[in-house]
């Protein structure tokens, strides 16, 4: 029989509050989250438990989503020929693409709840974006993942739910909260990868982190992460802040491609260098 349990938290912590809530109190092997505004499948649970029944080990059985919106988003439909995988180095590799298909998002996912005990898995309190930072640590220790590619998830964009009705301001501010965080707990293997993958989200938000200050304390951050040509760049963009440099610092990003940016610190320091004659 199926039995519910509703949970008062003291104060609300948001979404994450609720899940780390439910996680502590669930009495089953599996954990599974959804959100309040979606809906799963009639034969979701039974579809994405079937993959356990086979792969006994397995860590987290990934379900097929429709989405309202951006489908192509979470299309998941490349993995339909691998169905179980048992390597980590692979699931970081699929993730760290810049334009991954493992969904980045908590809800969908049949979790083994020993995985995310034994590994110390759960959600920052009161913080939207909240699935990148979660996905990001899964992403360091997964190593067993199923894909079920049939539609077993309903994802709607609803007005005014957290996601749709959110600040600007608020929203940014979320993502330098799970920017630094993961910053802090970048580690081997492939860490030139994971540079790569978050550099870009504080360029696409540098703007907003200069207004509130905190632009060069981040960016020490990833400094001291990075090494090599990459890391000689991000000192000079501390610097020189120049935006022929910033374009560099994207184009390796999207590409992984280092060509130019030695060129390019060397031709924004004459260019200061002769303004100050100038002057």
């Amino acid at each position: 029989p199926i039995e519910f349990k509703t949970i008062h938290l003291k104060k609300s912590e948001g979404p994450s509050g609720g899940r780390n809530a439910g996680t502590k109190v669930a009495k089953g092997k599996y954990i599974f989250y959804l959100d309040s505004d979606d809906e799963i499948t009639d034969d979701c649970i039974e579809k994405l438990y079937s993959k356990t029944c086979i792969y006994t080990d397995v860590e987290i059985v990934q379900g097929g989503i429709w989405a309202e919106k951006n489908i192509a988003f979470y299309d998941i439909s490349m993995y339909k020929e691998i169905e179980y995988v048992n390597d980590n180095l692979w699931v970081r590799k699929e993730f760290l693409k810049q334009k991954s298909n493992l969904p980045i998002v908590v809800w969908n996912k049949l979790i083994l709840k020993d995985y995310l005990q034994y590994n110390n898995i759960s959600f920052e309190p009161n913080l939207i974006h909240e699935d990148e930072l979660w996905m990001f640590n899964v992403m360091k220790s997964l190593k067993k993942i199923c894909f079920v590619t049939d539609i077993t998830y309903k994802h709607y964009s609803v007005p005014g739910s957290i996601m749709t009705g959110l600040r600007i301001d608020y929203s940014n501010k979320c993502w330098y909260i799970v920017l630094d965080r993961i910053m802090d707990e970048i580690t081997e293997p492939m860490i030139d990868e994971q540079i790569k993958k978050y550099l870009l989200f504080f360029l696409q938000k540098e703007s907003y982190y200069k207004t509130i200050g905190s632009r060069i304390p981040l960016l020490k951050k990833i400094l001291h992460k990075a090494s090599g040509q990459l890391q000689i760049a991000l000192i000079a963009y501390i610097f020189l802040d120049g935006n022929s440099l910033r374009m560099y610092l994207n184009q390796y990003c999207l590409t992984g491609k280092k060509e130019g940016l030695l060129r390019q610190i060397y031709y924004d320091f004459r260019s200061i260098l002769r303004n100050k004659i100038k002057k």
